[in-house]
């Protein structure tokens, strides 16, 4: 039998999940299009927005560090 902690924590953590796949559902970005990156200045390569340009998978990678 779990005691009333247990059940609290249990709530909290599904309402915290749920809160995360909202926010993650509200921030879901378009899928990366052919295009040239704006950072390395790559062409003709898959790019998505990040940071207000269009960047490649590497150069978004380190965007997100650098954040």
């Amino acid at each position: 039998m779990s005691d009333a902690a247990d059940e609290a924590n249990d709530l909290a953590a599904a309402f915290t999940q749920r809160f995360v796949d909202q926010a993650r559902a509200a921030a879901a970005q378009p899928d990366p299009v052919r295009g040239d990156c704006e950072a390395c200045c790559d062409e003709d390569v898959m790019v998505k927005g990040a940071g207000g340009i269009m960047r490649c998978t590497p150069c978004r990678s380190k965007w997100e560090k650098r954040r």
